[in-house]
């Protein structure tokens, strides 16, 4: 997943553009890779 957020204010935005809060611009990118995760519940009913 790309994301692209502002260097001031710490927010995340799906496009580049600016920020809505600060008006800077929102062109740092990020990319993050989402993993899914068992819960240790689920275990302790086998």
């Amino acid at each position: 997943m790309e994301k692209f957020y502002c260097e001031h204010c710490r927010l995340l935005y799906n496009e580049e553009g600016s920020c809505k809060v600060c008006g800077s611009a929102a062109g740092k990118k990020i990319i993050i890779n989402v993993q899914a995760q068992e819960l240790s519940s689920d275990k302790s009913k086998e």
